[in-house]
Parts: C-alpha cells; sequence; structure tokens
C-alpha cells in the first residue's frame, strides 16, 4: 500500500528536468496534463512506458504511479490542471507546444480547453 510520501503534488507551470534525473516511482493526489516543450524522457506507468519528446502530451490521472527518467538534454514541461471527467487518452501529440506553454502561462484554464 502507498504511503503518504509516496505522493507529491503536482508542480503547475513551467518545470524543467535535469539531463540524466532520475525520478523514482510516485503517485500525484490530483490529475493533471503533461506538455513537454522541449527535450525529452521517458515515463513508466498504469499505461506503459513512453519515450516523450516535444509536442507529447501525457493525461496523469487522480493516483496514477509512474517513474520518469530524463535523457540527455533535459526536459522543459507544462504541467496543467487536469479538469475532473474532462474525457482525453492517455498521450497524444500536439503541433506546437511552445504556443500552449504562452498560453499557459496567462490562462491555464484556457489552456487545457485548447
Amino acid at each position: 500500500m502507498a504511503s503518504d510520501r509516496d505522493f507529491h503534488s503536482p508542480h503547475y507551470g513551467r518545470e524543467r528536468l535535469d539531463a540524466y534525473a532520475r525520478i523514482p516511482r510516485h503517485r500525484h493526489w490530483d490529475g493533471y496534463i503533461t506538455v513537454v516543450v522541449r527535450g525529452g524522457y521517458q515515463e513508466a506507468g498504469f499505461d506503459g512506458r513512453r519515450n516523450l519528446t516535444e509536442g507529447d502530451v501525457v493525461v496523469h490521472r487522480r493516483f496514477d504511479a509512474h517513474l520518469d527518467h530524463v535523457g540527455p538534454g533535459g526536459a522543459e514541461l507544462v504541467n496543467l490542471p487536469l479538469p475532473p471527467g474532462l474525457p482525453l487518452p492517455a498521450a497524444f501529440r500536439i503541433e506546437d507546444p511552445d504556443e500552449l506553454a504562452r498560453l499557459a502561462h496567462s490562462d491555464p484554464v484556457e489552456a487545457v480547453r485548447s
């Protein structure tokens, strides 16, 4: 059974992951959406293992567990709150992650809708 120390609150907004960082298996209290703006990392969780790169979007449902291994160039991400009941696939791609990152800076709710 997971303990409280296995749970993390997501960091909303921009996040930078250092090159070769390893983030052990953990869970988040709340669901959130991660958009890869630059670089890449590998995430392994309930939905399998994914090699995420610029333009990839991964949806973390409430209480999902995953671990992260960052590549040699590090990764720049944007994390957005996941509204309850929003029907999104576990992972997908977008054309312009920079535009979404700009929108998220001024209006995170609208960024999720787009």
